[in-house]
C-alpha cells in the first residue's frame, strides 16, 4: 500500500481538519451522515483489498467512497487502482479531474501534487492504433471499429489511445471484405496497422452445386476459383430501423453484423456458422446459415416484441393455473358435494376462462416472435423463419 494511504484513511475516519466542513464541499452538499458514514466504510475495506491484493474489488470501494465524498484525497486512491488495473486511460483521466480540483488542506494538496505527477507518468505509458486503409476506390466510405467503437472518419486517420491488453479492429467497406485484425498492444507501444482492402470479383459463372452464374451485379472476394456459396450481399427489408443481423458466436452471445437496410457483404461460409436477427427492443429470432446462398439476399423481417413475448408467456401461465386449479376444485366438489351444483358451474366457468386467457395470449406469443423471409434472385433459393 502506498504510504499516503493510512493518514487519508485515518482522515476519513477520525474527521481530519484536512478533510474540510463536509456541507462545504460541493460533493457532499447532498449527502448524509448515513451516506458519509457507508463511505468511510468503503473506504476501510478498500484498504483492506488493496493490501490483499484484489485490486478490482479495491476500486469498486474507493469509488464507492469518492462518489459520496468527493475528494483529491479519495480521487486519487481511485486513479492508483485503476493504473493497477491496466485501465490507464481511466487513471489519467481521474488523476487529470483530481489535479483541477480545489485543496483545503496540506492533505488534499499533496494528493493534487501526486495526482498531477500520475497523470504526467501515464502519458507515455498509453498504448495507440493507427489504422491505414488502402485498397479503396474513390469515394468509397470506410468503417473503422475498435472493440466494437465505431471511430469517425477523423479520428480513424489518427492514432487511437487505448489501454494495454488485447484489442479487435474492423475495417468495413461496401462492396470489399471486411477485415478483422487482433492486436496485442503493451504499454507505450504504437501500432500502425496496414489494413489493404480486397473488392469482391465480378461475377462468374458457378460450378457445383448448381451451375450458375452470381445475380448481378454482386460483390464478392479475391478467391482463386470459382466464388463460393454463402458470400452474400444482404438487404434487410423491415418497418423497423433497429432490426440489425447477428452472427451467433461460439459462446452463445450476438455479434452485431449490421443494422437494415444492410446493404452489405456478408461471408456466410460454413466456418462462419449462423446467423439470427434482433436488435434494441426486438425479440431474437431463430438462428439460420447462409452458406446455401450466393449473391443478392433480400431478408423480409417482421420484429416482434419482447413486452409481448413477456405478455403471452404470462397469459399461458395465468390461464394454465386457473384451468389446472378449476379442474382440481371441480373434481373434489364432485367427490365430496355431488348436489352442490353452484361449485360446479363456478369451477367449469373458472375452466372457460382459462382457457380465454390461454386463447388471447396465443396472438401476443405470434407478435412477440421475429419471423423473416429470405429470398433470393437465384430460382428456388428461399428459407422462412419463425
Amino acid at each position: 500500500m502506498r504510504s499516503t494511504s493510512l493518514p487519508l484513511c485515518l482522515a476519513l475516519l477520525i474527521g481530519h481538519p484536512a478533510i474540510g466542513p463536509l456541507a462545504a464541499r460541493p460533493a457532499l452538499a447532498q449527502s448524509t451522515e448515513i451516506d458519509r458514514e457507508n463511505a468511510r466504510a468503503s473506504w476501510r475495506d478498500g484498504v483492506a483489498k488493496r493490501k490483499a491484493g484484489d485490486h478490482a474489488a479495491a476500486l469498486k470501494l474507493f469509488e464507492a467512497a469518492h462518489a459520496v465524498m468527493g475528494l483529491p484525497t479519495t480521487g486519487i486512491e481511485v486513479a492508483r487502482e485503476r493504473e493497477a488495473l491496466g485501465r490507464l486511460i481511466e487513471a489519467r483521466d481521474m488523476a487529470f479531474s483530481i489535479w483541477k480540483m480545489s485543496a483545503s488542506g496540506p492533505l488534499e494538496e499533496r494528493a493534487k501534487a501526486d495526482a498531477h505527477a500520475l497523470h504526467e507518468r501515464l502519458g507515455p505509458r498509453i498504448p495507440s492504433i493507427e489504422v491505414a486503409v488502402s485498397g479503396l476506390a474513390a469515394g468509397v466510405k470506410v468503417v473503422v471499429r475498435v472493440d466494437g467503437v465505431e471511430l469517425s472518419t477523423a479520428v480513424a486517420a489518427v492514432p487511437w489511445r487505448v489501454n494495454p491488453g488485447t484489442h479487435r479492429v474492423v475495417v468495413e467497406a461496401f462492396g470489399y471484405q471486411a477485415e478483422e485484425r487482433i492486436v496485442e498492444l503493451g504499454e507505450g507501444v504504437a501500432r500502425r496497422l496496414e489494413v489493404g482492402m480486397r473488392s469482391v470479383p465480378a461475377p462468374v459463372q458457378m460450378g457445383a452445386p448448381t451451375a450458375q452464374a452470381l445475380p448481378s451485379p454482386v460483390p464478392v472476394g479475391p478467391w482463386a476459383g470459382p466464388v463460393p456459396y454463402g458470400i452474400v450481399r444482404l438487404h434487410i427489408d423491415t418497418t423497423d430501423p433497429e432490426v440489425a443481423l447477428f452472427s451467433r458466436q461460439s459462446d452463445g452471445e450476438g455479434l452485431r453484423l449490421c443494422n437494415a437496410p444492410c446493404d452489405q457483404v456478408v461471408d456466410g461460409t460454413p466456418k462462419k456458422g449462423t446467423f439470427f436477427f434482433g436488435g434494441e427492443g426486438v425479440t431474437p429470432s431463430s438462428s439460420f446459415p447462409l452458406w446455401k446462398y450466393l449473391g443478392d439476399v433480400t431478408a423480409r423481417v417482421e420484429p416482434g416484441r419482447p413486452e409481448y413475448r413477456k405478455l403471452s408467456i404470462l397469459g399461458f401461465a395465468l390461464g394454465g393455473a386457473g384451468v389446472f386449479a378449476s379442474i382440481l376444485g371441480l373434481g373434489t366438489a364432485n367427490q365430496g358435494r355431488a348436489s352442490d351444483d353452484g361449485l360446479t358451474v363456478g369451477f367449469g366457468i373458472g375452466i372457460g376462462l382459462g382457457v380465454a386467457v390461454i386463447a388471447a395470449s396465443i396472438p401476443l406469443l405470434l407478435k412477440g416472435r421475429t419471423t423473416y423471409v429470405l429470398s433470393t434472385p437465384v430460382a428456388g433459393q428461399a428459407k422462412t423463419g419463425p
